[in-house]
């Protein structure tokens, strides 16, 4: 049985010590990301590192001390495919730096591996940044829209 909280973990530790090669280990190509504002898409694995470090350059830059990812949901589609369901909380110091968010992640087992082939956000990395007073980012790096561009 797949443990959904033990991958969030995992993930969350490597964007808190900026382990790069053990982040995009963790994900399938191509990789996408829906959010209200669209969908993004990863075709390939600079796509993967580049939005990576976009993510901990923004976590480190707001002095984020926490990311939580809390388990609230995995349903299992066969063995080798999960969805989960999740809530993220994002803090500095103790403090929330906006409200927590859900996502959900459709995951694939590849040999002994468990893989995110796409995420859905409530909120994207550019809308909770520009939800801390003074930030207003322009794209989310990385990852192209679904139209190609």
């Amino acid at each position: 049985m797949f443990d959904l909280q033990a991958w969030l973990d995992h993930a969350v530790d490597s964007l808190i010590a900026g382990d790069e090669e053990a982040f995009v280990d963790m994900l399938s190509l191509p990789f996408s990301v829906i959010t209200g504002s669209g969908t993004m898409i990863a075709l390939a694995e600079e796509d993967l590192r580049e939005a990576f470090r976009s993510y901990v350059s923004s976590i480190h830059e707001q002095g984020v001390t926490d990311l939580v990812r809390v388990a609230k949901q995995t349903t299992m589609i066969e063995p080798v495919l999960a969805v989960g369901v999740y809530e993220t909380h994002i803090l500095r110091r103790g403090h929330r730096i906006i409200e927590p968010y859900s996502s959900s992640v459709n995951l694939r087992r590849e040999g002994e591996v468990w893989r995110a082939t796409s995420m859905m956000n409530a909120v994207s990395h550019n809308d909770w940044m520009t939800r801390i007073p003074g930030n207003t980012p322009d794209v989310d790096a990385g990852l192209k829209d679904g139209t190609g561009g």
